[in-house]
């Protein structure tokens, strides 16, 4: 992850910029997800809730304290959460802590997934070498 460049992020209804957020789609060259980076300030909150019309998202919390609020309940976001939210679902993310709060947003279509791991997986039968420092 490149974290040199982040980017601000505007909603294209709202007047005013909340958050630092990278959308990683084009730089990884992504073709069946979207995932995002995003860091909320101390104090500060999402300025908008939303939801999607077709996309699931789920949200990985990798620093921080926050909260959560996904059609009105309210749920503890820290380092190690993990949330899915169905396309329909309003949510908005606050941060409650004195650091950042730091996560990731998988988001993919719903219903969509054919095959994981497991299905999709290959083992190959080669010797696996790591290069020595």
């Amino acid at each position: 992850m490149n974290t040199q460049t982040e980017t601000v992020f505007s909603h294209a209804k709202l007047d005013t910029e909340n958050l630092e957020k990278e959308f990683l789609k084009e730089q990884l060259q992504l073709t069946g997800m979207e995932v995002s980076y995003t860091e909320i300030l101390p104090g500060e909150a999402n300025r908008f809730i939303h939801s999607h019309q077709q996309n699931e998202e789920l949200y990985i919390c990798v620093h921080g304290q926050g909260q959560m609020q996904v059609d009105g309940h309210y749920m503890d976001f820290s380092q190690g959460s993990f949330v899915r939210v169905a396309p329909s679902g309003k949510r908005a993310i606050r941060n409650i802590g004195e650091e950042p709060l730091r996560y990731l947003c998988v988001q993919a279509r719903v219903n969509s997934l054919s095959q994981w791991t497991r299905e999709d997986g290959i083992l190959h039968d080669e010797e696996l070498v790591w290069p020595t420092a």
